[in-house]
């Protein structure tokens, strides 16, 4: 039943024949592959490699590190570690396979080294305890079925004294910073990617106004972080608050 509901909540059940969340969800990931570049810049309004930059940073990757991209998509965040600093280990997983062929091939035009990508879900990681020194999830977490759970998953493959940091949409709190992202996200996004990109398939631009409605607030997000066992938590804000990180140590 809770499957049903996820997929009524944002509309995945009109567009995709299943009731496993799970299966809607990489549906969605596989048909979005091709455009998912091109729309993040669109939506971040060209600000995407700024902020996500920053977030890379707060994990402070030294050579040496074995890091994990969780969710990694067309493999932006894994790359974007490797550029930041030499010498590190990547591995970066996701289910969407329509993703990873996108995401492979951006690392062989890079001729990047030293990262794999992996078909995995976020709630079974493929990996031993106490494997990695920094994990990164940049815009996958609304995305997990059970985010208590992956938060744990990502708790169990982190190793003592690891980083652990996850990068979404954030909930702006002062009244015009309410207001401009209501007008940006949740009525002119919407339409752009109804006549612009999405004609005839599963608005993506929709997906992120009408599932951050129901999206965990940074506060929550520590909490569900604190419960997963993460230490020293604390978040930054970007684009006015409406992207947001939570930075944790194991």
């Amino acid at each position: 039943m809770k499957d049903v509901h996820m997929l009524k909540t944002v509309e995945f059940d009109k567009y995709f024949k299943t009731d496993s969340w799970e299966e809607a969800n990489k549906s969605f990931f596989n048909q979005l592959a091709p455009k998912y570049d091109r729309l993040n810049e669109i939506i971040s309004l060209g600000q995407q490699q700024r902020y996500k930059a920053d977030a890379i940073a707060v994990l402070k990757l030294e050579q040496g590190m074995r890091v994990l991209d969780v969710c990694t998509g067309s493999g932006d965040m894994a790359l974007g570690m490797r550029e930041s600093c030499d010498g590190l280990h990547i591995d970066a997983v996701d289910a969407a396979s329509a993703m990873l062929i996108i995401a492979k091939d951006k690392a062989r035009r890079l001729e990047a080294r030293n990262v794999y990508f992996y078909e995995a879900s976020a709630l079974e990681l493929p990996f031993k305890d106490n494997t990695f020194d920094a994990i990164m999830m940049s815009f996958g977490l609304r995305n997990l079925k059970d985010m208590s759970l992956g938060l744990k998953e990502m708790y169990r493959v982190l190793k003592p004294g690891g980083t652990f940091t996850t990068l979404d949409l954030g909930k702006p709190e002062g009244h015009w910073q309410k207001a401009l992202y209501h007008i940006y996200y949740e009525r002119l996004m919407p339409w752009l990617g109804k006549v612009v990109f999405h004609r005839n398939e599963y608005n993506s631009f929709a997906y992120l106004s009408i599932s951050n409605k129901y999206f965990p607030s940074s506060k929550e997000v520590m909490g569900m972080m604190a419960g997963a066992g993460f230490r020293n938590i604390y978040d930054k804000k970007y684009m006015l608050g409406g992207v947001a990180q939570q930075v944790g140590e194991k």
